[in-house]
C-alpha cells in the first residue's frame, strides 16, 4: 500500500516539473492593448520607448532580436484592415532583398517568414490590424538558430494572435 503511495506521489511530482517547464511570462502593452506570451530564454529589453509602443527582446544563447509594437498607422492613413495587410504583403521584401517562403493573409492579420538575401538571416513577421490600430511581432534571427527559434516563434505567435 506504502509503495502505491509513493509511486502516485512521484507522478506527481513528475508531473509538476513538466508543467514547470512550460512556464510563461507575459508581455502586456497598456497603450495598445495587446498581449504576447513570453517562454523562459527570452529576454526583455530594460529600454522601452517614451510613447510605450512596444518592447524588444533578445534569447539567451542566441543572435535572435524580437520587436513588437502597436501602430496609429492605419487610423492616420486612414486605411481598412484590407488595404493595410494588402500594402503589408506586397512591401514586406520592398526595401531589402528577401526571398518570402511562407505567407498567410487572413481578415485581420498577415504573416510573412523567409530570409535576407545578404546575409541568410531569417524573418518572421506577423501585422494585426485591430480597431485602427496595427500591432507588430516581429523576428530576426541567424540560420543556426532555426530549431530553437522555431518553438519560439510558434508559442510567441499563437499567443499574440489570440489577444
Amino acid at each position: 500500500m506504502a509503495l502505491k503511495y509513493y509511486l502516485l506521489l512521484c507522478l506527481l511530482l513528475l508531473t509538476n516539473l513538466v508543467l514547470a517547464k512550460e512556464h510563461h511570462n507575459q508581455y502586456c502593452n497598456a497603450r495598445f492593448a495587446y498581449c504576447v506570451d513570453v517562454p523562459d530564454g527570452v529576454i526583455a529589453s530594460s529600454i522601452e520607448p517614451q510613447n510605450g509602443d512596444g518592447k524588444l527582446f533578445s534569447v539567451k544563447d542566441t543572435d535572435a532580436v524580437i520587436s513588437i509594437y502597436g501602430s496609429l498607422w492605419p487610423s492616420v492613413i486612414d486605411a481598412s484592415s484590407e488595404e493595410l495587410l494588402q500594402e503589408r504583403q506586397q512591401t514586406t521584401c520592398a526595401e531589402n532583398q528577401c526571398r518570402i517562403t511562407y505567407q498567410v493573409k487572413k481578415d485581420n492579420y498577415y504573416i510573412a517568414s523567409g530570409y535576407y538575401l545578404d546575409d541568410g538571416k531569417i524573418f518572421y513577421q506577423v501585422y494585426r490590424v485591430r480597431n485602427g490600430e496595427e500591432h507588430y511581432l516581429g523576428f530576426l534571427y541567424p540560420k543556426k538558430d532555426k530549431v530553437k527559434m522555431d518553438k519560439i516563434v510558434s508559442k510567441m505567435t499563437s499567443s499574440f494572435l489570440k489577444y
